[in-house]
């Protein structure tokens, strides 16, 4: 397991923001893709993205925070 950080500004490459209704539970799924390639593990792996999975009201906030960071 590592750790990595990414800088908003110049790492994100893109921010795309879903509902998920899934039968009583709705969610949001957030995807975040990255200006470039991750590499880790000793390079076996890479990481190109990732998604947040969250409850409707955190979705809010979160799509809030995304579309303020990447103005």
């Amino acid at each position: 397991m590592g750790l990595w950080t990414v800088e908003l500004a110049t790492d994100i490459a893109s921010c795309a923001i879903a509902e998920n209704e899934i039968s009583f539970f709705k969610s949001t799924v957030v995807r975040v893709d990255l200006n470039k390639e991750v590499v880790y593990s000793d390079g076996q792996s890479v990481l190109r993205g990732f998604r947040f999975y969250l409850a409707k009201r955190d979705g809010d906030c979160f799509a809030a925070l995304m579309e303020s960071a990447l103005r």
